[in-house]
């Protein structure tokens, strides 16, 4: 790991120059080793540093991770899409109990659950600098809302889904449709 860590330490900064990234930090762990690397700003506004601690908008890309890594389970039989995500994680919560008992791994997928699309802190009336304590506060606040969108049928979409994801959905439909056919 010590090689790793180093390797990470002195690419880091080319990569943001290269990418015109303002500031990454990385972390790579194995077991329980880690090797972490931090270069650059928060912001190129504020000028910022970040820190290895240092909290970062990814955008969409843990979606695709977990959507496939949910359909990979799936597909081996080891999860039920249609089944309440209680089911797999007891602890799930939001402000509406009940809501939170019906909501499916299919309906987070499809982005039909009626929760609002993306939350950042500057939505929220949050600075950048906001603490995790806030963040979870403002979380909590906006999961009362999301809650009273959250027992619309299953297959309306409420949520920010983009034009794409439409088309997705009606493509798969679509799809369904004629494999019954056969």
């Amino acid at each position: 790991m010590d090689r790793v860590g180093a390797w990470l330490r002195a690419r880091l900064p080319g990569l943001l120059t290269e990418w015109g990234v303002p500031g990454a930090a990385v972390a790579v762990g194995v077991s329980e080793r880690v090797a972490e690397s931090v270069a650059g700003v928060l912001s190129a506004a504020t000028g910022m540093r970040a820190t290895v601690d240092s909290l970062f908008q990814i955008g969409s890309i843990t979606k695709v991770v977990t959507a496939t890594l949910l359909m990979q389970l799936a597909d081996e039989g080891k999860l039920d899409l249609d089944a309440p995500v209680r089911d797999v994680l007891p602890e799930y919560r939001i402000a509406d109990a009940e809501a939170a008992r019906r909501i499916t791994q299919r309906q987070l997928l499809g982005h039909v659950t009626g929760f609002e699309g993306d939350v950042f802190t500057d939505r929220l009336g949050l600075p950048a600098t906001a603490t995790p304590t806030q963040l979870r506060e403002a979380a909590v606040a906006l999961s009362a809302r999301w809650a009273a969108l959250a027992s619309h049928p299953r297959h309306t979409t409420r949520s920010a889904a983009t034009t794409l994801q439409r088309a997705c959905d009606d493509i798969l439909h679509t799809l369904d449709s004629h494999q019954q056919q056969f």
